[in-house]
């Protein structure tokens, strides 16, 4: 089943490039989602009622267009597999009958009250119909550690990063990412991420980069520059792993 939702780019939702960003891409994305949910029967009071919560594990994003201000854009998703509690689903964002956007991302279903993954129930599995995923860009391997990682900044967890859940909503922390790039660093081919903890109202964040490496190969074999950045709390625990690919 695919759902779509159209819709303008306001002021609100650029930079001072008066493009959206990465993060607010992200945002496009949840937002999508929950209307579907919403409509379906499913959205945050039945998820509340049932103690559950739908959790993200990772993102590949691959950008082939800018989202610019006043765009008329078609925000789409559709989910592509259910292997237990384990959810994948693509989302695309369209401008003038363009896939401008595609991502890949991989969710969980957990069960508040007894704090574990589940199975989605057959309701779920029956109103988000499974279609055959989108094509995205290929990398080899997993995200690839880096010892050229330094600090450049530290936030505190505040309200407006919190959401329904009661933790730091997962487009902040690539919003944070985003924030370690220097204006010639933002023309980016794909974005990975990994979320692995959960920042909470008040945590400290500190975030940390990397500077170019050339580590990256594509399917093609061609290898590409990435930037790594860190998002990580007290203690060393790391909340979220981001990799721009260029």
């Amino acid at each position: 089943m695919i759902f779509e939702d159209n819709k303008k780019v306001y002021f609100s939702e650029i930079g001072s490039d008066y493009k959206a960003s990465k993060g607010k891409i992200i945002d496009f994305f949840q937002n999508t989602s929950t209307l579907l949910s919403e409509k379906s029967g499913l959205g945050l009071k039945y998820l509340r009622e049932n103690g559950k919560a739908w959790i993200l594990h990772d993102w590949q994003i691959d950008y082939y267009n800018d989202i610019n201000y006043m765009d008329d854009i078609v925000i789409g998703t559709l989910a592509t597999g259910f292997r237990r509690g384990i959810c994948k689903r693509n989302y695309y964002i369209k401008k003038e009958n363009d896939y401008a956007v595609i991502a890949d991302s991989t969710w969980v279903v957990y069960d508040y009250e007894n704090d574990k993954m589940i199975t989605p129930s057959k309701e779920e599995l029956d109103t988000y119909k499974i279609m055959d995923p989108m094509k995205m860009r290929k990398y080899k391997g997993k995200i690839k550690k880096s010892e050229d990682v330094k600090l450049v900044s530290s936030y505190k967890v505040i309200p407006e990063y919190i959401d329904i859940n009661d933790h730091m909503n997962n487009g902040w922390y690539v919003k944070l990412a985003e924030s370690t790039l220097n204006d010639d660093e933002k023309n980016i081919l794909s974005m990975r991420v990994t979320y692995s903890n959960s920042a909470k109202l008040n945590d400290d964040v500190y975030v940390y980069a990397s500077g170019m490496e050339k580590i990256i190969e594509d399917e093609d074999g061609i290898l590409h520059n990435r930037k790594l950045v860190l998002i990580k709390g007290n203690d060393d625990i790391t909340y979220s792993v981001v990799e721009f690919i260029y």
